[in-house]
């Protein structure tokens, strides 16, 4: 279990190695490995259920991600970043429950707790998503400023100043594409919902 202190020390030193240091203690380098065999068990099960486009979105999701835990299993370092980064998987936690419903019981859509559900997914997608991978983004380049000018400063492999960066910029795009389709889905289960259960929409 992760615990991310979301202490924000923009000093000389740079955000990571405050951080980092807090978060070591609780963090495990097979962490890394575990993830990535997570995403490559999720797009095996991925690539025999979804279609194109979504299927495409997804394998870059992974491959992304994949790359980037490996990455981080072999420097061993950046143990904030990627805990940061990994709080976006909360979604998950009322995504499986919406997609099991559409997949396997639909019945279940007319229940008042899915529909809460759905509501929590669109907030966190918000939350965790679409407000934390900027966030994410400032701060890296922030952090990577201040350490730019510290003549003792901890050099970073190249593919870790490019890709991550580049993963999460990914990951925000393709989440803002989801988002949409999360609202549509939302809105359409909210509209069973009231048929199901003969409640007026005007009182919703």
């Amino acid at each position: 279990m992760h615990y991310t202190c979301c202490l924000l020390t923009l000093g000389p030193r740079g955000v990571h190695i405050v951080l980092d240091r807090l978060v070591s203690p609780f963090f495990h380098p097979l962490e890394y490995a575990f993830r990535a065999a997570a995403n490559i068990v999720q797009a095996i099960g991925q690539a025999q259920t979804e279609k194109s486009p979504l299927l495409y979105q997804l394998m870059a999701h992974h491959v992304l991600s994949v790359a980037c835990y490996t990455s981080g299993f072999y420097f061993n370092r950046f143990r904030w970043w990627s805990t940061f980064a990994g709080c976006s998987e909360i979604t998950n936690l009322f995504l499986v429950p919406l997609v099991a419903s559409k997949e396997y019981f639909p019945d279940l859509r007319k229940e008042r707790w899915l529909l809460w559900n759905s509501r929590l997914l669109w907030v966190t997608f918000v939350t965790h998503r679409l407000i934390l991978f900027p966030c994410w983004l400032g701060l890296w380049v922030s952090d990577r400023w201040n350490a730019s000018t510290e003549a003792n400063a901890e050099p970073i492999h190249l593919f870790e100043g490019v890709v991550y960066p580049v993963t999460i910029l990914g990951l925000f795009f393709l989440s803002v594409i989801w988002f949409r389709m999360i609202h549509g889905l939302l809105k359409k289960q909210q509209t069973m919902y009231l048929e199901a259960h003969g409640t007026p929409k005007k009182e919703q």
